[in-house]
């Protein structure tokens, strides 16, 4: 038998709710391991527990709370709520045959390293998601920028080297929440979630909720989203070979099979093309209407 851990009580980073959920959420979790013929029942009622105390803990803790209160590791609670927020086409693949594991619903909502395929992106950005930016050129977004006040499209390893003031997780759902400030914004390689991403940071900048925003793309020019978003930015960074990206569990892998682009919308041109342009060619964007307005924006400087 499986013996619970001793809950922890933090001064911050809880709210009152939450202390109980830590025993339920480990008592589902005992229960996966030691019942077989009902595990994934206990797994989708550990990822709606889990979900539910995360939406209790004061943001950029909940890393901390899984580890002061959740027997189980990190990447067990993230397959957990991957299991929950999928449970809709999980029900389905149960109804259409006599046995649907946990196993093979863990196979399912597995991310491609877990698969042993680490792929970021193909041709036409359908890949997955979960693929961080390296910390060299989030320091340039941060030297561009001033700073970044919110990445609405992350997780709690990667702020670790983002550092944003506020962030959303995939839990947080950053599509319904209202952006603004500087924004670094490297989307989900995954459609439909990129260009929806995408679409929500232009749409946010017309409203004039961000006032500064560097993004992060392939440079996938045949695409609608990527020349919408081209039109509206102040400058464009073509860069220089490709991107290494990384993620928890397969550390830094190949790069995708095509450039990237930086895409800053702001007021500060010149200094993005200054930064950038050491990893890269800088151009105008469409929200510049001619190469006069772009040199005396400072941007040929």
């Amino acid at each position: 038998m499986l013996a619970l851990p001793k809950t922890t009580v933090r001064s911050n980073g809880l709210l009152p709710a939450s202390l109980s959920l830590a025993e339920r959420i480990n008592a589902e979790h005992r229960a996966c391991l030691l019942a077989a013929n009902d595990a994934l029942d206990h797994a989708l009622r550990c990822g709606d527990l889990l979900i539910e105390a995360k939406a209790g803990v004061v943001h950029g803790e909940w890393a901390q709370w899984l580890a002061d209160n959740f027997s189980g590791s990190a990447r067990t609670a993230r397959v957990y709520t991957r299991l929950a927020a999928r449970r809709d086409e999980i029900e389905a693949k149960r109804q259409a045959t006599a046995i649907f594991t946990i196993e093979q619903a863990t196979q399912l909502v597995a991310e491609p390293s877990e698969n042993g395929r680490p792929l970021i992106a193909t041709l036409h950005g359908d890949g997955q998601s979960e693929w961080y930016t390296p910390a060299k050129y989030v320091e340039l977004a941060q030297e561009a920028m001033g700073g970044i006040d919110l990445d609405p499209a992350t997780c709690d390893f990667a702020q670790k080297t983002v550092k944003a003031k506020r962030y959303f997780t995939a839990e947080d759902d950053g599509l319904s929440r209202k952006w603004s400030g500087r924004v670094f914004l490297n989307p989900p390689y995954k459609q439909p979630l990129c260009k929806q991403f995408v679409g929500k940071l232009c749409d946010e900048i017309g409203a004039g909720h961000v006032v500064d925003a560097i993004l992060l793309t392939n440079d996938q020019t045949d695409t609608h989203w990527w020349h919408h978003a081209v039109s509206l930015a102040a400058a464009v960074c073509f860069l220089k070979g490709r991107i290494h990206f990384y993620n928890e569990h397969a550390g830094e892998v190949a790069a995708p099979t095509n450039g990237q682009t930086f895409c800053y919308f702001g007021p500060r041109p010149a200094k993005f093309a200054k930064v950038f342009g050491q990893v890269g060619l800088v151009l105008p964007g469409g929200a510049l209407a001619s190469f006069e307005q772009w040199i005396a924006a400072g941007g040929a400087a």
